[in-house]
């Protein structure tokens, strides 16, 4: 009903810095993209080095805009704001969309060199990981991350980025380690446990988190992929056998729980 006024409002002030606000409401509620393309070039042309922009592209990135058309404003901004935390944003949703990684390699060392121990490097790190960048070129920011960071709840993603990649288990082993002492409980910690078993990590290092894991989220739908990491590489079936029970009383009719009967029943339980 407000499309007709909001074109018009475009067409009078798509170059305004406060019009960042329209955009990204425009985009986080689904709304046309064609319809507003014309006035976002408009605002990225004169705003592209503006902090608010960095928002503006991730709403763009995130609802699959094309890349090319604001590639060279995406750049512009970097150039301008790359070493600000609010730059993470960006680098995630570019990553996240398969954006390209040499393209903004030079920026994201520039931001990685400032913000080692921000919580938001987490997320750009894992975005980085998970489009298959170089290892090597974030591995010394991860490691500054994880000494700072390693008993935050969202470290889980980094963690588990890093080993679905192959990267270096024992080089995070001891952040991994304090992660679980602080984490062992939380839903979310899942990840972890599924990358570190179907990594093949040790799995004596891990079994008293995994128990305390269990404990408290049997009965959780996400549960069976941690069960199902620890059964495929021959973890102890008694250690998990209650637990095991308890998810099936709570998820018997889950379409997931197939696997659960499956390799319980392969392994001999």
């Amino acid at each position: 009903k407000i499309k007709k006024y909001f074109v018009e409002y475009l067409e009078y002030h798509s170059e305004e810095v406060n019009t960042s606000y329209c955009f990204i409401s425009w985009l986080e509620r689904g709304g046309d993209q064609e319809l507003i393309e014309k006035y976002l070039i408009e605002f990225l042309q004169e705003n592209s080095k503006d902090e608010k922009t960095s928002f503006v592209l991730k709403a763009w990135l995130e609802r699959n805009g094309d890349k090319q058309l604001i590639k060279e404003y995406l750049i512009e901004f970097l150039q301008e704001n790359a070493k600000y935390e609010s730059s993470s944003h960006v680098f995630s949703s570019w990553f996240d969309q398969n954006g390209d990684k040499e393209l903004v390699k030079e920026y994201l060392i520039e931001f990685l060199q400032e913000n080692t121990t921000n919580e938001s490097i987490s997320y750009v790190i894992s975005s980085w990981l998970n489009q298959s960048g170089d290892k090597k070129l974030i591995k010394e920011y991860l490691i500054q991350f994880l000494q700072e960071n390693s008993k935050n709840e969202n470290t889980c993603y980094i963690l588990g980025s890093w080993l679905d990649q192959d990267g270096d288990k024992t080089l995070i082993k001891e952040y991994l380690i304090q992660f679980l002492q602080e984490n062992a409980k939380n839903e979310n910690t899942s990840h972890v446990f599924n990358s570190w078993l179907d990594k093949d990590g040790d799995k004596t290092l891990i079994k008293e988190y995994l128990v305390k894991y269990l404990q408290e989220n049997a009965k959780n739908a996400k549960t069976s992929y941690v069960l199902n990491s620890w059964l495929d590489k021959d973890g102890d079936k008694e250690l998990i056998k209650e637990y095991l029970v308890k998810y099936l009383q709570e998820n018997a009719q889950n379409t997931q729980t197939a696997y659960i009967y499956s390799i319980w029943l392969n392994k001999g339980g």
